[in-house]
């Protein structure tokens, strides 16, 4: 048998791997850590675990990876003069050859720092800029350079913390005016009164050493002078354990509700849920307020509009409600507009289907929407005295000083009455379809 060939290498889309395709199954006994050489940017990313998985060997790395960052990866065969156990090899022991530094594909979609948005006024009242930052270390410049005046003003943040130890991690913030911060989803700070430029902890519970954690942050300046500095409590040092997700959301399916009420769209993640419109409002309640608008959508029901007039998030679907309810036999498309408020946003804004970091769903036109009403769109086959199933009349001929008329019959379960006509209040029909005359007619 030949040795396994080298195909490509490329990263996780969290950065955290690089892994190697051969062109054929692996053994699971490898090559040692230090067989392998990875660089990032230009510099040495060790790696600090080896597996393989069918025909692919996974190395993790010290360092995450951010995304458009240059990667490579060698390997180095322990042994080149004849085959051992620990290389990378197949399940006949054939050691593959050494690898020279050879580009990695980057998949990564992270960026260094946080996701950072800032607002006018300090109730985050109207979005002028989204940002990445590397660190978290604001002044007054920090809104002036905007085009503010410095006095109120608000920003929130969101993106990953790493931690630095297993159990309680305690960070710092230098803070003025109000800070609040929750990571992991857990308050981890809240000091949301005014106050001068002071040091409060920053604690987050239960957390493993070198895990990533989602962190959001929210500050702002109530006049006077600005301070935010997120530090390690260590050192005091600027924390840049810090990353964010650049990944948007993606459409998956859509479907209407059993009661044809409304039309369910479903992403690949969890969406941006309702932010505290204030320091008093408490976050992460209800249903989302950072979604698109009703007129962002466009539905139809066998090729006619059919108006939206209500958007809400839940986890990962978008519910809309229609103005017209959708029965079991029609034909339903969905539209959805991104609203592009411009490059100053990173085409990202709050009035969007976005993820949790603020990540803009892409646009979608007319995808076909699974039908899953309960409510019949199919009108019965009504059979009468004469004619045909469906005929749409009927006629019989009846004796005078005789009440009955017909029994009328339908292909389905229906609920009989009579609707209009000259000569509608002469007659009466009952549950089982029985058409009869109010009152015998004689013709003397």
């Amino acid at each position: 048998m030949t040795a396994p060939t080298f195909q490509s290498a490329a990263t996780s889309t969290d950065g955290s791997t690089v892994a190697l395709t051969y062109d054929e199954a692996l053994s699971s006994t490898t090559a040692a850590t230090t067989d392998f050489a990875v660089t990032t940017a230009g510099s040495n990313n060790a790696v600090t675990a080896v597996s393989t998985s069918g025909s692919n060997v996974e190395l993790t790395l010290t360092t995450p990876v951010f995304k458009d960052q240059s990667v490579t990866v060698a390997y180095t065969d322990p042994n080149t003069g004849s085959n051992d156990a620990n290389a990378v090899q197949d399940s006949a022991g054939n050691d593959a050859a050494s690898l020279s530094a050879t580009a990695v594909t980057n998949n990564s979609n992270y960026l260094k720092g946080l996701q950072a948005e800032l607002f006018e006024g300090i109730n985050f009242d109207g979005l002028i800029q989204r940002q990445q930052e590397e660190i978290i270390n604001l002044d007054d410049t920090y809104i002036t350079n905007a085009g503010g005046d410095g006095e109120t003003w608000s920003m929130r943040a969101y993106g990953e913390i790493q931690a630095f130890a297993t159990g309680t991690n305690t960070w710092e913030t230098r803070s003025d005016d109000r800070i609040r911060i929750w990571i992991n989803g857990e308050q981890a700070q809240n000091w949301s009164t005014d106050h001068m430029s002071l040091w409060g902890d920053v604690i987050a519970n239960g957390l493993v050493a070198g895990q990533w954690y989602s962190i959001k942050i929210e500050f702002a300046e109530n006049t006077q002078v600005s301070r935010l500095k997120l530090a390690d409590k260590r050192t005091r040092g600027y924390v840049d354990e810090l990353r964010f997700n650049t990944k948007a959301p993606i459409f998956q399916s859509a479907a209407t509700s059993a009661d044809g009420t409304k039309v369910i769209l479903t992403y690949d993640e969890v969406l941006s849920y309702e932010e505290a419109s204030n320091w008093v409002d408490a976050p992460n309640t209800g249903t989302s307020s950072t979604t698109a608008v009703t007129s962002d959508f466009a539905v139809t029901t066998d090729g006619a509009a059919n108006a939206v007039t209500g958007v809400a998030v839940s986890g990962v679907t978008v519910e809309l409600t229609l103005t017209n309810t959708v029965t079991n036999n029609q034909t339903v498309t969905v539209s959805y507009t991104d609203p592009n408020l411009g490059s100053s946003l990173g085409n990202n804004d709050v009035n969007a289907i976005q993820g949790i970091q603020g990540n803009d769903a892409a646009s979608i036109t007319n995808k076909a929407v699974t039908n899953n009403s309960n409510v019949d769109g199919t009108p019965p086959v009504i059979t009468g005295p004469s004619g045909s199933p469906g005929d749409a009349t009927s006629s019989k001929s009846i004796a005078e000083n005789t009440t009955a008329v017909s029994q009328l019959t339908a292909n389905e379960t229906v609920t009989w009455s009579l609707n209009g006509g000259a000569d509608a209040a002469k007659f009466q029909i009952d549950g089982n379809g029985n058409l009869s005359f109010q009152a015998a007619p004689d013709f003397e």
